[in-house]
C-alpha cells in the first residue's frame, strides 16, 4: 500500500453505528484494508456507545448527536462530488438501539434513510445489518430486565414492545433497502454475547469479514493489516467523535485527520 499514488481519488469507506463500531473499530478497518489492498482509503466513522441514529444519546456522563444530524453525510457527499468518479462504500449497523429508547419505528426508519439517501445519491454502495430480535425474544424476562438496567438504565421499555418494534423495523429495513438499492446483511445470533446486543470479542473478526466482504464483493486481495496497532492505540482519544456532550457540557472540536497507515486516513464524527 506504501506505493499507492495519492493522485488517484481515494476510496471512501463509511462506517456508522454505536458500541459495536466503537469496540470493533480497528477490526473493521483491518478487514476493509485487506479487501482494498493497494488503494488509498478515507474512512469516515460515526460511532459511540449507546449512539442513536437521530437523537442525542450515549452512556451516563457522555452523549453524542444522532448520526443523521452529524456532519458525516454532508462531508462524505462533498468529498465524493469533488473527487468525481470515486468508489464509495457504507456499512450501517446497530440500528435497533433506538427501539430501546422508545423511538417509534417510523421515526427510526426516517433517521436511517436520512443517512442512506445522501450516500446513495453520490453512488455509494450501502449495506445495513439486520437486527437480533430473535435473540432478544428468547431472553428470560429477568435477564432482559438486567440487561436493560445495565445498558439502558433510563429507558424502561418492555421486552414485548422491543420485540414487536424489532419485527416492524426489520420489515421496514427490507423495504428501505429495496427502495434505495441498498444491501441488507444477515447477522449470526452466535456472534453476540449474553446481552444480545454486543458482538463477542471472539466473533468480531468473523462479523467484520462477512459484512465487509459482502459489501465490497469479490475476493479479499490482501493479507490483513495490523495497521501499526501499538502506535495507533496511543491515539485512541483522538478517535472520539468531534462533537459530544460531557457531563452536560457541549464539546465541539475540529475533525482532525488520523493517519492510521501510509495509505489510509480516519475521520470520526
Amino acid at each position: 500500500m506504501e506505493g499507492t499514488s495519492l493522485q488517484t481519488p481515494p476510496v471512501i469507506f463509511v462506517i456508522a453505528g454505536a458500541s459495536n463500531v466503537t469496540w470493533s473499530l480497528w477490526t473493521f478497518l483491518e478487514h476493509a484494508l485487506g479487501w482494498l489492498e493497494g488503494k488509498h482509503v478515507h474512512f469516515h466513522v460515526a460511532h459511540g456507545p449507546g449512539r442513536s441514529y437521530g437523537m442525542h444519546a450515549g452512556f451516563p456522563g457522555m452523549s453524542f448527536p444522532g448520526i443523521c444530524r452529524s456532519s458525516l453525510t454532508e462531508t462524505v457527499a462533498r468529498e465524493a462530488r469533488e473527487a468525481g468518479s470515486v468508489d464509495c462504500f457504507a456499512l450501517l449497523t446497530d440500528i435497533g438501539n433506538d427501539l430501546v429508547y422508545g423511538v417509534p419505528v417510523e421515526t427510526v426508519l426516517a433517521w436511517v434513510e436520512a443517512v442512506v439517501k445522501p450516500l446513495r445519491d453520490v453512488g455509494a454502495k450501502v449495506a445495513l445489518t439486520q437486527l437480533t430480535a430473535d435473540r432478544v425474544r428468547m431472553l428470560p424476562a429477568w435477564k432482559y430486565q438486567l440487561v436493560r438496567r445495565v445498558i439502558y438504565p433510563f429507558h424502561p421499555v418492555a421486552q414485548q414492545g422491543v420485540c414487536e418494534g424489532a419485527e416492524r423495523l426489520e420489515a421496514g429495513l427490507i423495504q428501505l433497502a429495496e427502495r434505495t438499492g441498498s444491501q441488507l446483511l444477515a447477522t449470526n445470533p452466535h456472534w453476540y454475547g449474553l446481552d444480545c446486543v454486543h458482538l463477542k470479542r471472539s466473533q468480531r473478526r468473523q462479523a467484520a469479514r462477512e459484512w465487509i466482504g459482502a459489501l465490497i464483493g469479490g475476493e479479499q486481495s490482501g493479507v490483513l493489516k495490523k495497521i501499526h496497532l501499538k502506535r495507533v492505540r496511543g491515539l485512541w482519544r483522538r478517535c472520539v467523535p468531534c462533537e459530544y456532550r460531557l457531563l452536560g457540557r457541549s464539546v465541539q472540536r475540529r475533525n482532525k485527520v488520523i493517519q492510521i497507515c501510509p495509505a489510509a486516513r480516519l475521520f470520526c464524527y
